[in-house]
């Protein structure tokens, strides 16, 4: 027998509550929405500057792919405004999970890489006689150091109170720079 999974129904003794939101027309809404295209003007500007000047040595020097990243890390954040402020529904509420957190993680994995990268170049300096270039400084690896595993094979399962979960444990970013 197949046995559908559903929402249970409302007894007929509870009141349903109205779903209550934030309309466009709110004033709180207006500002957010303001300032979230300022931010993608910001963001699109600052990303034309890096576009046009592309070979040049500064922008060569600040790792082009990784500031990309950034800065479309930055746009998905200004844009996790308009599914917060939209009216609930499964796909605005995923989205408004979503975004957030997936652009702030691309914005602080880039500058962690970013700033790694810089404290090995520093630290290969102070020595007298450079042996060899480090390991993994090249763009491809800096990217392919801040995007997610490819599979989850790396997730160690683990018995807590008699349940099976799946803990986050991925090495791979401490493994890599080591």
């Amino acid at each position: 027998m197949l046995v559908l999974l559903a929402f249970p129904s409302v007894p007929p003794d509870c009141d349903e509550i109205p779903v209550e939101f934030v309309q466009w027309s709110d004033s709180q809404a207006i500002v957010a929405i303001f300032f979230s295209c300022l931010g993608f003007m910001s963001t699109f500007s600052a990303g034309a500057v890096f576009i046009r000047h592309n070979n040049t040595p500064v922008v060569k020097s600040s790792t082009r792919e990784l500031s990309y990243l950034i800065l479309a890390g930055m746009t998905l954040s200004h844009a996790a405004t308009f599914p917060i402020l939209a009216r609930p529904t499964w796909f605005t509420c995923l989205l408004s999970r979503l975004l957030p957190g997936l652009s702030f993680a691309m914005i602080y994995a880039s500058l962690l890489t970013k700033t790694n990268r810089i404290a090995r170049i520093l630290a290969g300096s102070k020595k007298r006689f450079p042996t060899r270039k480090p390991r993994f400084m090249s763009a491809a690896a800096q990217v392919g150091t801040v995007s997610p595993p490819a599979h989850s094979d790396s997730r160690a399962q683990s018995l807590i109170h008699g349940r099976d979960c799946t803990l986050g444990v991925d090495f791979e970013y401490s493994c890599v720079l080591m």
